[in-house]
């Protein structure tokens, strides 16, 4: 298994919530499937209306009821008691919980669901090579997890770009595979006519003069990217996005009139590569 090269972090996992709540919804299923007694599928179904109406503390205590009276089960409601806690981001709760499961080589309900979290909670704790290594054992061939990996994880290349508000596309010299992981922010001004006034790279947030809009995917006035050889596919401002096909980065503004606009943005781009991502689609 090739591993990344580990870089100072200086964010935190981006994706973590959204990667605990998509592994806890299939971890439901799974649970649902499984031929447990009618009074623990009754516990989860509990669990799981705690866990939707955000009711996170409510959900550990309740959790930690059901456990000392069905032992046997007890990964099942340490499973929530975790998830619960990464939404509280309570990382010294899930560390306390998830550690002798990861030292045991035990899973909660999901094959490598413990290193998982241990893994993040490690990387939000700055013990940073710790929490890589345990989540480059896991293998999750799924694009948002790839994204968190890497994100935290792996080496990236860096560029800065200048856009002037004139020009509707703007291809770049900046090379993409498919697999690559990009990220991109975005400063400056642009005025979109003497009426409409000036916007920043995220358009026109209420919604205004959308008729002039090239996409309606998008704000008036917004900054996206596209790859070359996939022209029609677009990625948004600040996210960070699983490239699906190879080519060459090309910058637009959502603006059918650009003649009339003055101005430039500036765009950050980090650009992390397939050949250091573990999972791939």
């Amino acid at each position: 298994m090739k591993y990344c090269k580990i870089k100072k972090i200086c964010n935190v996992l981006i994706l973590l919530v959204c990667f605990s709540i998509s592994s806890v919804n299939s971890q439901e299923v799974l649970i649902t499937d499984l031929d447990f007694p009618e009074e623990i599928m009754n516990d989860v179904n509990s669990l799981i209306k705690l866990r939707k109406s955000e009711n996170y503390k409510e959900l550990i205590d309740l959790a930690q009821v059901y456990k000392k009276d069905n032992l046997i089960f007890g990964h099942v409601y340490d499973m929530y008691i975790v998830d619960a806690a990464f939404q509280l981001r309570d990382f010294d709760k899930i560390i306390e919980y998830v550690e002798p499961y990861v030292l045991k080589e035990q899973s909660f309900v999901v094959e490598g669901d413990a290193k998982s979290y241990l893994g993040q909670a490690y990387v939000n704790t700055n013990q940073v090579k710790e929490g890589c290594d345990l989540l480059g054992e896991v293998k999750i061939n799924d694009p948002q997890y790839a994204i968190m990996y890497v994100s935290n994880c792996c080496k990236y290349d860096s560029y800065s770009i200048n856009i002037s508000g004139k020009l509707q596309n703007m291809k770049t010299n900046i090379q993409v595979s498919k697999g690559d992981i990009v990220n991109f922010q975005a400063t400056g001004k642009v005025s979109f006519g003497m009426f409409s006034g000036y916007s920043g790279p995220e358009g026109f947030t209420n919604g205004a003069y959308r008729n002039y809009n090239r996409t309606q995917e998008m704000n008036h006035g917004e900054l996206f990217f596209s790859v070359s050889s996939d022209p029609y596919l677009f990625y948004d401002l600040e996210n960070l996005h699983f490239i699906k096909s190879s080519g060459y980065i090309v910058f637009h503004i959502n603006d059918k009139q650009t003649a009339n606009n003055s101005g430039s943005f500036k765009a950050d781009i980090r650009v992390y590569s397939a050949d250091d991502v573990l999972f791939k689609e």
